[in-house]
């Protein structure tokens, strides 16, 4: 059973793998836009973090009557990054295209966050293992 769920989600991934490639060749043909692009993938990415980590330390200002404007500012830096991706790609690609693509864009781009959060953690994992200590006396 596990070779099968390893096997679907490696077909996930490169469904949406040739999603993305799609989406890019069809905006660079007509818009001259990489939609799926380092930039954005930073700047979403970031903008996810940013209000993830904002909302835990607002939530945790709350129930300790601490200071809850870091948490709010952390938020609004989050989603000041979110809509400027989608302020540039609709300005870039026209309204109806930028908001259905973006939609697309965003939901890649978690899931390609996802990943790369549980590889990093995994490589964390693997790299912090305690070595054997020898005593030469």
């Amino acid at each position: 059973m596990l070779i099968i769920k390893i096997l679907v989600a490696l077909a996930v991934l490169y469904a949406l793998y040739m999603i993305a490639v799609e989406i890019n060749k069809y905006t660079q043909k007509k818009y001259r836009y990489l939609f799926l692009n380092k930039i954005t993938l930073i700047t979403s990415l970031s903008g996810y973090g940013a209000s993830f980590f904002g909302y835990n330390w607002y939530v945790n200002a709350l129930s300790q009557h601490g200071d809850i404007l870091n948490g709010q500012i952390l938020m609004a830096i989050g989603a000041i990054l979110l809509l400027w991706t989608i302020y540039t790609n609709i300005d870039k690609t026209g309204l109806f295209t930028g908001a259905i693509f973006t939609v697309i864009q965003q939901v890649l781009y978690l899931v390609v966050g996802a990943a790369g959060l549980f590889i990093l953690v995994l490589l964390f994992a693997v790299y912090a293992q305690a070595k054997p200590v020898y005593r030469i006396d």
